[in-house]
């Protein structure tokens, strides 16, 4: 036992304890080996060597559990990422589709005022013109102007009710993507603690059962 007390600081021998810092991968091969050569120097059985061996392992495959839980989130966070970059330039095409409309319609509605306001100076300064009789009054052109910049004024009407919905449900998109993304990374970070806390919980369990053989191996023989 000599051997081993003097191989190592005595903050490595403990067999008991995980030291979960940067260097903790190191720390636990170290402890291997450490538990090797004291299975050498007691003249242990074979088991005692498998037994650390399979110890070593589970340490290593938690640790790559854990790189691969840590991928797979990086993974999902740039798909989410590249979904909600999609969904903010489907809204701004909408929201210009809907910038345009609204101005077709104020300039139509502009020209038809225009077109009425010179109808009427026309008329104004040339009363005398010869009137042209019309079967259907609503083909005279102060009734047709009328008509028109009526229906073109329902028509924007109707166009800034949609606008204004299209505005609220565009909102209410960007606040569910929001929501949906936060979300997800809650629900991947829980799912990355846990896979961690489970791997630690079984690697605690090997260095028990380890503790427990080397406490069974360190008594005196009855010879």
């Amino acid at each position: 036992m000599e051997h081993s007390s003097a191989a190592a600081p005595s903050n490595q021998t403990n067999t008991t304890g995980y030291l979960p810092d940067a260097s903790a991968e190191l720390q636990f091969d170290q402890l291997a080996e450490l538990l090797k050569r004291f299975l050498d120097d007691s003249n242990s059985s074979p088991a005692g060597y498998q037994l650390v061996d399979l110890l070593q392992e589970a340490h290593h495959k938690a640790i790559a559990e854990k790189d691969k839980v840590i991928a797979e989130k990086d993974k999902l966070l740039k798909t989410v990422e590249r979904k909600n970059r999609l969904l903010e330039m489907r809204v701004r095409r909408r929201d210009d589709g809907l910038e345009q409309s609204v101005r077709e319609t104020s300039t139509a509605r502009t020209e038809a005022e225009r077109a009425k306001e010179e109808a009427k100076v026309a008329k104004e300064a040339n009363p005398d013109a010869p009137k042209i009789i019309y079967r259907d009054s609503q083909r005279r052109p102060d009734n047709l102007l009328s008509y028109t910049l009526t229906a073109l004024n329902r028509h924007a009407d109707v166009l800034e009710t949609r606008v204004a919905q299209q505005a609220d449900h565009i909102g209410f998109l960007k606040e569910m993507n929001t929501l949906l993304k936060d979300r997800i990374i809650r629900l991947l970070e829980e799912l990355c603690q846990l896979k961690v806390e489970k791997a630690a919980e079984k690697k605690a369990e090997m260095e028990k059962i380890v503790a427990d053989n080397m406490a069974r191996f360190k008594r005196p023989r009855q010879d």
